[in-house]
Protein backbone atom coordinates (compact mmCIF):
# COMPACT_ATOMS: atom_id res chain seq x y z
CA UNK A 1 0.00 0.00 0.00
CA UNK A 2 1.33 3.42 -0.90
CA UNK A 3 0.81 6.39 1.34
CA UNK A 4 -1.35 9.22 0.04
CA UNK A 5 0.62 12.40 -0.56
CA UNK A 6 -0.80 15.40 1.29
CA UNK A 7 -2.54 17.96 -0.88
CA UNK A 8 -1.54 21.62 -0.96
CA UNK A 9 -3.87 22.61 1.85
CA UNK A 10 -2.62 19.85 4.13
CA UNK A 11 1.01 20.71 3.37
CA UNK A 12 0.34 24.32 4.28
CA UNK A 13 -1.21 23.28 7.59
CA UNK A 14 1.70 20.94 8.36
CA UNK A 15 4.30 23.66 7.68
CA UNK A 16 2.50 26.51 9.36
CA UNK A 17 3.53 27.65 12.83
CA UNK A 18 1.25 26.92 15.79
CA UNK A 19 -1.70 29.19 16.46
CA UNK A 20 -1.43 31.94 19.08
CA UNK A 21 -3.58 30.01 21.56
CA UNK A 22 -1.41 26.92 21.06
CA UNK A 23 1.78 28.90 21.73
CA UNK A 24 0.33 30.21 25.00
CA UNK A 25 -0.74 26.70 25.96
CA UNK A 26 2.80 25.43 25.45
CA UNK A 27 4.11 28.31 27.58
CA UNK A 28 1.69 27.36 30.36
CA UNK A 29 2.87 23.75 30.18
CA UNK A 30 6.51 24.83 30.49
CA UNK A 31 5.67 27.04 33.49
CA UNK A 32 3.76 24.19 35.16
CA UNK A 33 6.68 21.84 34.68
CA UNK A 34 9.05 24.40 36.20
CA UNK A 35 6.75 24.93 39.19
CA UNK A 36 6.35 21.20 39.89
CA UNK A 37 10.11 20.62 39.75
CA UNK A 38 10.72 23.44 42.23
CA UNK A 39 7.85 22.38 44.47
CA UNK A 40 9.47 18.95 44.76
CA UNK A 41 12.65 20.59 46.10
CA UNK A 42 10.63 22.56 48.65
CA UNK A 43 8.83 19.42 49.86
CA UNK A 44 12.05 17.45 50.12
CA UNK A 45 14.44 20.09 51.46
CA UNK A 46 12.51 22.79 53.32
CA UNK A 47 14.95 24.61 55.59
CA UNK A 48 15.60 27.76 57.56
CA UNK A 49 17.30 30.49 55.49
CA UNK A 50 21.07 30.90 55.88
CA UNK A 51 23.80 33.32 54.78
CA UNK A 52 22.34 36.30 52.86
CA UNK A 53 19.01 34.49 52.79
CA UNK A 54 18.69 35.07 56.53
CA UNK A 55 18.76 38.84 56.01
CA UNK A 56 16.40 38.78 53.03
CA UNK A 57 13.95 36.72 55.08
CA UNK A 58 14.34 38.97 58.11
CA UNK A 59 13.70 42.07 56.02
CA UNK A 60 10.64 40.48 54.42
CA UNK A 61 9.12 39.54 57.78
CA UNK A 62 9.69 43.04 59.16
CA UNK A 63 8.01 44.61 56.14
CA UNK A 64 5.14 42.12 56.37
CA UNK A 65 4.72 42.97 60.07
CA UNK A 66 4.44 46.68 59.29
CA UNK A 67 7.84 47.57 60.75
CA UNK A 68 9.32 48.74 57.45
CA UNK A 69 12.69 47.73 56.07
CA UNK A 70 14.60 48.02 59.32
CA UNK A 71 17.15 46.42 61.58
CA UNK A 72 16.85 45.72 65.27
CA UNK A 73 19.33 47.43 67.57
CA UNK A 74 19.61 46.37 71.22
CA UNK A 75 20.96 48.64 73.95
CA UNK A 76 21.40 48.28 77.68
CA UNK A 77 18.54 50.18 79.31
CA UNK A 78 18.16 51.56 82.83
CA UNK A 79 18.41 49.01 85.63
CA UNK A 80 20.07 46.46 83.39
CA UNK A 81 17.04 46.10 81.11
CA UNK A 82 17.41 45.67 77.38
CA UNK A 83 16.07 48.36 75.07
CA UNK A 84 15.16 47.51 71.47
CA UNK A 85 15.25 50.20 68.80
CA UNK A 86 14.19 49.84 65.17
CA UNK A 87 16.40 51.66 62.66
CA UNK A 88 15.86 52.14 58.93
CA UNK A 89 18.08 49.75 56.96
CA UNK A 90 19.18 49.50 53.34
CA UNK A 91 22.41 47.48 53.24
CA UNK A 92 20.74 44.92 50.96
CA UNK A 93 18.42 46.08 48.13
CA UNK A 94 14.80 46.08 49.27
CA UNK A 95 13.19 44.51 46.19
CA UNK A 96 13.49 40.82 47.04
CA UNK A 97 12.46 41.27 50.67
CA UNK A 98 9.53 43.42 49.55
CA UNK A 99 8.50 40.72 47.06
CA UNK A 100 8.57 38.02 49.74
CA UNK A 101 6.68 40.30 52.14
CA UNK A 102 3.69 40.33 49.77
CA UNK A 103 3.39 36.56 50.04
CA UNK A 104 3.95 36.59 53.80
CA UNK A 105 1.10 39.06 54.21
CA UNK A 106 -1.22 37.09 51.95
CA UNK A 107 -0.37 33.51 52.94
CA UNK A 108 0.89 33.83 56.50
CA UNK A 109 4.31 33.69 58.16
CA UNK A 110 5.05 30.00 57.65
CA UNK A 111 8.58 28.98 56.71
CA UNK A 112 7.22 27.44 53.50
CA UNK A 113 5.88 30.73 52.09
CA UNK A 114 9.16 32.29 50.82
CA UNK A 115 10.29 29.11 48.99
CA UNK A 116 6.80 28.88 47.49
CA UNK A 117 7.23 32.43 46.19
CA UNK A 118 10.55 31.28 44.71
CA UNK A 119 8.83 28.36 42.97
CA UNK A 120 6.32 30.74 41.41
CA UNK A 121 9.21 32.97 40.35
CA UNK A 122 10.89 30.00 38.69
CA UNK A 123 7.70 29.11 36.84
CA UNK A 124 7.31 32.68 35.62
CA UNK A 125 10.98 32.76 34.63
CA UNK A 126 10.57 29.67 32.43
CA UNK A 127 7.44 31.15 30.84
CA UNK A 128 9.08 34.51 30.11
CA UNK A 129 12.18 32.78 28.72
CA UNK A 130 9.99 30.75 26.38
CA UNK A 131 8.06 33.84 25.21
CA UNK A 132 11.21 35.91 24.74
CA UNK A 133 12.91 33.07 22.87
CA UNK A 134 10.05 33.10 20.36
CA UNK A 135 10.98 36.68 19.48
CA UNK A 136 14.73 36.06 19.61
CA UNK A 137 14.96 32.79 17.66
CA UNK A 138 12.64 33.33 14.72
CA UNK A 139 9.32 31.81 15.82
CA UNK A 140 7.59 34.90 14.43
CA UNK A 141 9.30 34.69 11.01
CA UNK A 142 7.17 34.99 7.89
CA UNK A 143 8.72 31.82 6.43
CA UNK A 144 6.65 28.91 7.87
CA UNK A 145 9.62 26.52 8.04
CA UNK A 146 11.75 29.08 9.87
CA UNK A 147 8.84 29.87 12.20
CA UNK A 148 8.38 26.18 13.01
CA UNK A 149 12.10 25.81 13.77
CA UNK A 150 11.92 28.95 15.92
CA UNK A 151 8.97 27.53 17.88
CA UNK A 152 10.88 24.34 18.60
CA UNK A 153 13.95 26.27 19.70
CA UNK A 154 11.80 28.50 21.92
CA UNK A 155 10.26 25.42 23.53
CA UNK A 156 13.75 24.05 24.09
CA UNK A 157 14.79 27.34 25.72
CA UNK A 158 11.81 27.20 28.08
CA UNK A 159 12.61 23.61 29.03
CA UNK A 160 16.28 24.47 29.60
CA UNK A 161 15.19 27.09 32.14
CA UNK A 162 12.41 24.97 33.66
CA UNK A 163 14.65 21.96 34.29
CA UNK A 164 18.05 23.56 34.86
CA UNK A 165 19.28 21.65 37.93
CA UNK A 166 20.94 24.66 39.53
CA UNK A 167 17.89 26.87 39.14
CA UNK A 168 15.59 24.10 40.40
CA UNK A 169 17.75 23.44 43.46
CA UNK A 170 18.14 27.18 44.05
CA UNK A 171 14.39 27.58 44.56
CA UNK A 172 14.86 26.48 48.17
CA UNK A 173 17.42 29.25 48.76
CA UNK A 174 16.16 32.69 49.75
CA UNK A 175 18.35 34.50 47.25
CA UNK A 176 17.45 37.25 44.80
CA UNK A 177 19.10 36.05 41.57
CA UNK A 178 16.04 34.29 39.99
CA UNK A 179 13.78 37.28 40.67
CA UNK A 180 16.40 39.61 39.20
CA UNK A 181 16.68 37.41 36.09
CA UNK A 182 12.88 37.37 35.76
CA UNK A 183 12.66 41.15 35.91
CA UNK A 184 15.43 41.75 33.39
CA UNK A 185 14.09 39.22 30.88
CA UNK A 186 10.56 40.57 31.35
CA UNK A 187 11.82 44.09 30.59
CA UNK A 188 13.44 42.87 27.37
CA UNK A 189 10.28 40.96 26.44
CA UNK A 190 8.05 43.97 27.03
CA UNK A 191 10.32 46.19 24.95
CA UNK A 192 10.08 43.90 21.91
CA UNK A 193 6.56 42.47 22.27
CA UNK A 194 4.58 45.71 22.63
CA UNK A 195 4.12 47.23 19.18
CA UNK A 196 3.25 50.66 20.55
CA UNK A 197 6.60 52.35 20.96
CA UNK A 198 5.74 54.70 23.80
CA UNK A 199 3.93 52.01 25.77
CA UNK A 200 6.80 49.58 25.18
CA UNK A 201 9.30 52.08 26.58
CA UNK A 202 7.14 52.97 29.58
CA UNK A 203 6.27 49.38 30.44
CA UNK A 204 9.84 48.15 30.05
CA UNK A 205 11.08 51.10 32.12
CA UNK A 206 8.70 50.37 35.00
CA UNK A 207 9.62 46.67 35.00
CA UNK A 208 13.31 47.55 34.89
CA UNK A 209 12.84 50.01 37.77
CA UNK A 210 11.21 47.33 39.92
CA UNK A 211 14.09 45.00 39.04
CA UNK A 212 16.60 47.70 40.01
CA UNK A 213 15.10 47.56 43.50
CA UNK A 214 16.05 43.87 43.53
CA UNK A 215 19.55 44.43 42.16
CA UNK A 216 20.75 47.96 41.27
CA UNK A 217 22.96 46.93 38.35
CA UNK A 218 19.80 45.97 36.42
CA UNK A 219 19.52 49.64 35.42
CA UNK A 220 22.51 49.08 33.10
CA UNK A 221 20.16 47.23 30.77
CA UNK A 222 18.16 50.41 29.97
CA UNK A 223 20.12 51.56 26.86
CA UNK A 224 19.90 48.09 25.32
CA UNK A 225 16.10 48.15 25.43
CA UNK A 226 16.18 50.69 22.59
CA UNK A 227 17.89 48.34 20.14
CA UNK A 228 14.62 47.73 18.32
CA UNK A 229 14.59 51.37 17.21
CA UNK A 230 18.20 51.21 16.06
CA UNK A 231 17.67 47.99 14.08
CA UNK A 232 14.43 49.19 12.50
CA UNK A 233 14.93 49.52 8.76
CA UNK A 234 12.55 52.46 8.47
CA UNK A 235 14.31 55.78 7.97
CA UNK A 236 17.96 56.70 7.68
CA UNK A 237 20.67 56.05 10.22
CA UNK A 238 20.41 59.49 11.80
CA UNK A 239 16.66 59.14 12.27
CA UNK A 240 17.06 55.66 13.81
CA UNK A 241 19.79 56.84 16.19
CA UNK A 242 17.57 59.73 17.31
CA UNK A 243 14.61 57.40 17.90
CA UNK A 244 16.82 54.96 19.79
CA UNK A 245 18.21 57.71 22.02
CA UNK A 246 14.69 58.98 22.74
CA UNK A 247 13.45 55.45 23.49
CA UNK A 248 16.40 54.71 25.79
CA UNK A 249 15.86 58.01 27.59
CA UNK A 250 12.19 57.18 28.11
CA UNK A 251 13.03 53.72 29.46
CA UNK A 252 15.64 55.15 31.80
CA UNK A 253 13.36 57.96 32.98
CA UNK A 254 10.53 55.60 33.92
CA UNK A 255 12.95 53.16 35.55
CA UNK A 256 14.36 55.96 37.70
CA UNK A 257 10.86 57.26 38.45
CA UNK A 258 9.91 53.80 39.70
CA UNK A 259 12.93 53.72 42.01
CA UNK A 260 12.50 57.36 43.14
CA UNK A 261 10.04 56.73 46.03
CA UNK A 262 12.50 54.34 47.63
CA UNK A 263 15.38 56.78 47.14
CA UNK A 264 13.23 59.46 48.77
CA UNK A 265 12.57 57.12 51.71
CA UNK A 266 16.31 56.65 52.15
CA UNK A 267 16.91 60.39 52.06
CA UNK A 268 14.25 60.96 54.72
CA UNK A 269 14.91 58.06 57.08
CA UNK A 270 18.65 57.45 56.83
CA UNK A 271 21.70 59.59 57.48
CA UNK A 272 21.95 60.62 53.80
CA UNK A 273 20.51 59.77 50.40
CA UNK A 274 21.11 56.34 48.86
CA UNK A 275 19.84 55.30 45.43
CA UNK A 276 18.75 51.77 46.41
CA UNK A 277 21.14 50.14 48.88
CA UNK A 278 24.28 50.86 50.87
CA UNK A 279 26.64 48.04 49.92
CA UNK A 280 28.23 49.34 46.69
CA UNK A 281 31.29 50.78 48.45
CA UNK A 282 31.72 47.64 50.52
CA UNK A 283 31.59 45.51 47.35
CA UNK A 284 34.04 47.77 45.54
CA UNK A 285 36.62 47.37 48.32
CA UNK A 286 36.20 43.58 48.31
CA UNK A 287 37.26 43.55 44.66
CA UNK A 288 40.01 46.17 44.81
CA UNK A 289 41.70 46.34 48.22
CA UNK A 290 45.25 45.09 48.80
CA UNK A 291 45.02 41.33 49.15
CA UNK A 292 41.85 41.10 47.02
CA UNK A 293 41.58 37.76 45.24
CA UNK A 294 38.62 38.45 42.96
CA UNK A 295 36.09 36.62 45.13
CA UNK A 296 34.10 37.54 48.22
CA UNK A 297 36.10 38.39 51.34
CA UNK A 298 34.38 39.30 54.60
CA UNK A 299 35.46 42.80 55.65
CA UNK A 300 33.91 43.26 59.08
CA UNK A 301 36.70 42.68 61.58
CA UNK A 302 39.13 42.13 58.72
CA UNK A 303 39.88 45.62 57.48
CA UNK A 304 42.44 45.56 54.64
CA UNK A 305 45.94 46.58 55.68
CA UNK A 306 46.25 50.35 55.69
CA UNK A 307 42.53 50.79 55.10
CA UNK A 308 40.00 52.72 57.16
CA UNK A 309 37.63 51.14 59.66
CA UNK A 310 34.57 52.88 58.14
CA UNK A 311 32.60 52.24 61.32
CA UNK A 312 31.53 55.80 62.14
CA UNK A 313 28.28 57.49 61.16
CA UNK A 314 25.21 55.90 59.62
CA UNK A 315 24.96 53.27 56.94
CA UNK A 316 25.26 55.71 54.04
CA UNK A 317 28.29 57.43 55.58
CA UNK A 318 29.98 54.08 56.12
CA UNK A 319 29.30 52.99 52.54
CA UNK A 320 30.66 56.26 51.20
CA UNK A 321 33.76 55.74 53.31
CA UNK A 322 34.25 52.32 51.72
CA UNK A 323 33.60 53.81 48.26
CA UNK A 324 36.28 56.45 48.71
CA UNK A 325 38.77 53.86 49.86
CA UNK A 326 37.89 51.56 46.95
CA UNK A 327 38.35 54.34 44.39
CA UNK A 328 41.65 55.32 46.01
CA UNK A 329 43.01 51.78 45.78
CA UNK A 330 41.96 51.50 42.14
CA UNK A 331 43.62 54.79 41.25
CA UNK A 332 46.75 53.87 43.17
CA UNK A 333 47.20 50.56 41.35
CA UNK A 334 44.91 50.55 38.34
CA UNK A 335 46.92 47.87 36.52
CA UNK A 336 46.53 45.43 39.40
CA UNK A 337 42.78 46.06 39.50
CA UNK A 338 42.55 45.28 35.78
CA UNK A 339 44.66 42.16 36.28
CA UNK A 340 42.05 40.90 38.77
CA UNK A 341 39.33 40.83 36.10
CA UNK A 342 40.12 37.27 34.86
CA UNK A 343 40.02 36.00 38.44
CA UNK A 344 36.67 37.74 39.04
CA UNK A 345 35.23 36.24 35.87
CA UNK A 346 36.64 32.85 36.86
CA UNK A 347 34.89 32.93 40.22
CA UNK A 348 31.69 34.15 38.56
CA UNK A 349 31.43 31.87 35.55
CA UNK A 350 33.59 28.76 35.78
CA UNK A 351 31.80 26.71 38.46
CA UNK A 352 28.37 26.19 39.95
CA UNK A 353 28.50 25.01 43.55
CA UNK A 354 26.46 27.60 45.42
CA UNK A 355 23.03 25.89 45.14
CA UNK A 356 24.30 22.68 46.74
CA UNK A 357 26.52 24.61 49.19
CA UNK A 358 23.45 26.51 50.40
CA UNK A 359 21.45 23.31 50.83
CA UNK A 360 24.27 21.63 52.71
CA UNK A 361 24.55 24.63 55.03
CA UNK A 362 20.81 24.76 55.71
CA UNK A 363 20.13 21.00 55.74
CA UNK A 364 23.35 19.09 56.47
CA UNK A 365 21.25 16.02 57.26
CA UNK A 366 20.25 15.78 53.60
CA UNK A 367 23.63 16.29 51.93
CA UNK A 368 26.53 13.99 52.70
CA UNK A 369 30.07 14.89 51.72
CA UNK A 370 29.94 12.47 48.78
CA UNK A 371 26.56 13.78 47.57
CA UNK A 372 27.81 17.34 47.91
CA UNK A 373 30.74 16.68 45.57
CA UNK A 374 28.67 14.63 43.10
CA UNK A 375 25.89 17.21 42.82
CA UNK A 376 28.37 20.08 42.58
CA UNK A 377 30.09 18.40 39.66
CA UNK A 378 26.76 17.82 37.87
CA UNK A 379 25.73 21.44 38.40
CA UNK A 380 29.08 22.69 37.12
CA UNK A 381 29.05 20.43 34.05
CA UNK A 382 25.50 21.47 33.17
CA UNK A 383 26.31 25.14 33.56
CA UNK A 384 29.41 24.82 31.39
CA UNK A 385 27.39 23.07 28.68
CA UNK A 386 24.91 25.97 28.67
CA UNK A 387 27.74 28.51 28.32
CA UNK A 388 29.40 26.64 25.45
CA UNK A 389 26.13 26.19 23.58
CA UNK A 390 25.32 29.87 24.18
CA UNK A 391 28.56 30.85 22.46
CA UNK A 392 27.45 28.82 19.43
CA UNK A 393 24.37 31.02 19.10
CA UNK A 394 26.53 33.46 17.17
CA UNK A 395 27.78 30.73 14.80
CA UNK A 396 25.69 30.40 11.67
CA UNK A 397 25.22 27.57 9.20
CA UNK A 398 25.22 29.08 5.68
CA UNK A 399 22.74 27.06 3.59
CA UNK A 400 22.86 29.15 0.46
CA UNK A 401 25.40 28.17 -2.16
CA UNK A 402 26.20 31.34 -4.03
CA UNK A 403 29.93 31.60 -4.60
CA UNK A 404 32.07 33.40 -3.78
CA UNK A 405 30.03 35.00 -0.97
CA UNK A 406 28.86 31.60 0.25
CA UNK A 407 32.40 30.23 0.39
CA UNK A 408 33.48 33.27 2.41
CA UNK A 409 30.57 32.85 4.83
CA UNK A 410 31.27 29.13 5.21
CA UNK A 411 34.94 29.87 5.88
CA UNK A 412 34.31 32.54 8.50
CA UNK A 413 31.69 30.51 10.34
CA UNK A 414 33.76 27.32 10.19
CA UNK A 415 36.75 29.12 11.71
CA UNK A 416 34.50 30.65 14.36
CA UNK A 417 33.08 27.23 15.22
CA UNK A 418 36.52 25.64 15.46
CA UNK A 419 37.86 28.49 17.59
CA UNK A 420 34.90 28.35 19.99
CA UNK A 421 35.12 24.57 20.35
CA UNK A 422 38.90 24.76 20.84
CA UNK A 423 38.62 27.41 23.57
CA UNK A 424 35.86 25.42 25.27
CA UNK A 425 37.78 22.14 25.09
CA UNK A 426 40.86 23.79 26.55
CA UNK A 427 38.88 25.42 29.36
CA UNK A 428 36.73 22.52 30.52
CA UNK A 429 39.01 21.03 33.15
CA UNK A 430 37.48 19.18 36.14
CA UNK A 431 40.25 20.46 38.42
CA UNK A 432 40.50 24.11 37.33
CA UNK A 433 37.96 25.02 34.65
CA UNK A 434 38.36 28.22 32.66
CA UNK A 435 35.21 28.63 30.59
CA UNK A 436 34.73 32.35 31.19
CA UNK A 437 36.39 33.23 27.84
CA UNK A 438 33.59 31.26 26.15
CA UNK A 439 31.06 33.28 28.13
CA UNK A 440 32.74 36.47 26.94
CA UNK A 441 32.50 35.21 23.35
CA UNK A 442 28.79 34.53 23.87
CA UNK A 443 28.10 38.17 24.74
CA UNK A 444 30.66 39.79 22.39
CA UNK A 445 30.43 38.04 19.01
CA UNK A 446 26.70 38.67 18.36
CA UNK A 447 27.49 42.38 17.99
CA UNK A 448 29.94 41.77 15.11
CA UNK A 449 28.65 41.83 11.47
CA UNK A 450 30.46 38.66 10.43
CA UNK A 451 29.71 36.97 7.07
CA UNK A 452 27.32 34.05 7.47
CA UNK A 453 26.21 35.07 10.98
CA UNK A 454 22.73 33.92 12.07
CA UNK A 455 19.90 36.48 12.25
CA UNK A 456 20.07 38.99 15.07
CA UNK A 457 17.25 41.11 16.37
CA UNK A 458 16.49 43.34 19.35
CA UNK A 459 15.21 40.42 21.42
CA UNK A 460 18.34 38.32 20.92
CA UNK A 461 20.69 41.25 21.54
CA UNK A 462 18.69 42.16 24.67
CA UNK A 463 19.34 38.67 25.99
CA UNK A 464 23.02 39.04 25.13
CA UNK A 465 23.05 42.42 26.92
CA UNK A 466 21.79 40.75 30.10
CA UNK A 467 24.86 38.48 30.09
CA UNK A 468 27.14 41.37 29.16
CA UNK A 469 25.97 43.70 31.94
CA UNK A 470 26.20 40.87 34.48
CA UNK A 471 29.81 40.07 33.57
CA UNK A 472 30.81 43.74 33.48
CA UNK A 473 29.31 44.29 36.94
CA UNK A 474 31.28 41.47 38.50
CA UNK A 475 34.45 42.38 36.63
CA UNK A 476 34.24 45.73 38.43
CA UNK A 477 33.32 44.37 41.87
CA UNK A 478 34.01 40.69 42.63
CA UNK A 479 32.86 37.27 41.52
CA UNK A 480 31.03 34.33 43.09
CA UNK A 481 29.34 31.49 41.23
CA UNK A 482 25.86 32.39 42.55
CA UNK A 483 25.94 35.59 40.52
CA UNK A 484 25.97 33.87 37.15
CA UNK A 485 22.54 32.41 37.98
CA UNK A 486 21.13 35.81 36.99
CA UNK A 487 22.42 35.14 33.48
CA UNK A 488 21.63 31.41 33.37
CA UNK A 489 18.19 31.88 31.71
CA UNK A 490 19.85 34.14 29.13
CA UNK A 491 22.48 31.46 28.48
CA UNK A 492 19.61 28.97 28.07
CA UNK A 493 17.91 31.11 25.41
CA UNK A 494 21.18 31.54 23.55
CA UNK A 495 21.95 27.83 23.88
CA UNK A 496 18.62 27.01 22.24
CA UNK A 497 19.73 29.18 19.32
CA UNK A 498 23.02 27.39 18.71
CA UNK A 499 24.04 26.79 15.08
CA UNK A 500 21.07 28.46 13.40
CA UNK A 501 20.76 29.05 9.70
CA UNK A 502 22.66 32.10 8.47
CA UNK A 503 20.78 35.28 7.71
Amino acid sequence: MTARAPNAGESSRLASPPRRSSAWSVTADVATLAFVARLAVIVYALAEPVWDGHYYDLGARRIAAGLGYSEELRFAGPGGSEQVVWQAWAHYPVGYSGFLAIFLRLLGRSIVVPPLANALTGAALAAVARRLARHALGARASDPSLARAGELRALFAGLLVALHPGLVLYSGALMSEPLDALGMLAAVLWSVADRRRARAAIGAGVVLGLTTLVRPNAILLAPFLALGELLDREGGLGRRVWRAALHAGLVGAFALATVAPWTYRNCKQMDACAFVSTNAGWNLVIGSAPGATGKFEFLVGHTPAGGPECDEGGQVAQDRCWSRYGVQTIRRDFVRWIELVPAKLHYTLDNEWFPINYLRESRPDLVSARAHVAVGRVLTATHQAYVVLAALACVGVPWRRRPPASRRAWGVQALLLLATVAIAAHGIDPHFPVVWPVGVLACALPWLPLPGAPPRNAALLGVVALVLTTLVTHAVFFGEDRYHLVATPAFAILAAGALRRSA
